[in-house]
């Protein structure tokens, strides 16, 4: 499992808040070893998120990323989501990298004009979310986790 903590990064002030990685089956490990220190705490939940249950406010993640064609959410490939608490959309005000393909603040910025893009979004993968997420809804949250849990434990025995 990969578990990366700030103090294994190179001593440098590109970070304001040294990030901690978390791999996609950890965000447990979090509540356990990692509440108490000052990072940022990131989960790569691209095989969990929807197949596991997965409290992001609760376990003071600050940032969650999924891939939406893997796991339970069931999409076409190309779309993602994140999920930034307001740690880390905070954080952003001081941080020293760069920002080319992706920035919170020109998403904010769109969100408080009344659009949710500041880019053209993929209208195609927007109706697929659409559809996988109706499914979803339809079948309950609890029932997928459950479906994901038993399909893992008959895959393991």
């Amino acid at each position: 499992m990969l578990h990366i903590s700030g103090k294994d990064l190179p001593d440098t002030d590109v970070y304001s808040i040294p990030p901690l990685a978390i791999d996609s089956e950890d965000a447990p490990y979090i509540r356990d070893h990692y509440w108490d220190i000052q990072r940022l705490f990131l989960v790569d939940g691209v095989s969990s998120i929807c197949a596991l249950d997965f409290v992001m406010d609760e376990w003071r993640i600050d940032v969650a990323l999924t891939g939406l064609s893997k796991g339970s959410f069931s999409s076409p490939t190309g779309m993602g989501i994140v999920c930034a608490s307001p740690k880390a959309l905070e954080a952003t005000k001081t941080a020293k990298s760069v920002r080319v393909f992706f920035d919170w603040n020109d998403y904010l910025k769109f969100y408080k004009m009344g659009t949710y893009w500041p880019y053209t979004p993929s209208i195609q993968l927007l109706y697929g979310l659409r559809v996988a997420l109706d499914l979803l809804f339809e079948e309950g949250l609890d029932n997928v986790i459950a479906r994901h849990t038993h399909l893992g434990k008959a895959t393991r025995s």
